[in-house]
């Protein structure tokens, strides 16, 4: 990939992303999901801290945002990351989650049993990390409960763990598989004019 594609790309990928657990901006966003809306004092008041950074922080961040009557609200990114937070898992390990649980369920709703391919992680993100690192993420998962085959080439979320993760944020997973789709997308609209720009270089 070109290097100047890849920096641009950064933008849209958040997977390197973290919130450490417990902290003062993961008991925000806990405090604000799904679609709470709350003022500053009313936040200090949850917490029993003071947000004021905090705030400032989530909001460069994209995580939440400040509405016209002066409350706080999550972003869907800050919904994301809140389910992450909740879930205590990774927002990358939160994205493999989302893929395989939103693939399960197309599977069952034809009643044959779906598993969710490493290639099609690997298509999103290995323009970002080492294969290494994405095996880890794919084996993080099993070993936190959540996945009960692992495979090469494959991972396969307990049934009844994937219903139970469906029924609670369904719509959200589904969000984020199409956020995935959009950024192949954006990647590909990237590199296409990336090329013609080098192609246009070369016969000047």
């Amino acid at each position: 990939m070109f290097p100047k594609v890849r920096k641009k790309l950064w933008i849209y990928n958040h997977g390197n992303r973290r919130l450490e657990s417990g902290s003062l901006s993961t008991r925000v966003l806990d405090a604000l999901f799904p679609e709470e809306k709350k003022t500053t004092s009313e936040l200090c008041h949850t917490t029993k801290d003071n947000v004021n950074l905090v705030l400032n922080r989530l909001r460069k961040k994209y995580l939440l945002m400040q509405n016209p009557d002066r409350t706080y609200s999550l972003t869907e990114l800050g919904r994301w990351f809140a389910i992450s937070s909740r879930l205590e898992i990774s927002f990358l390990e939160l994205c493999l989650l989302a893929c395989a649980c939103s693939t399960q369920q197309r599977f069952a709703r034809s009643g044959t049993t779906g598993l969710y391919l490493r290639s099609t992680f690997d298509a999103v993100f290995q323009d970002y990390y080492s294969k290494r690192y994405i095996s880890v993420v794919f084996s993080t998962l099993r070993k936190k409960g959540f996945a009960g085959k692992f495979f090469n080439r494959a991972i396969q979320i307990y049934p009844k763990t994937c219903e139970g993760l469906m029924s609670t944020y369904g719509p959200y997973f589904k969000k984020i598989e199409s956020w995935l789709d959009d950024l192949e997308e954006k990647k590909s609209d990237l590199l296409s004019e990336a090329i013609d720009r080098a192609l246009k270089e070369e016969q000047a």
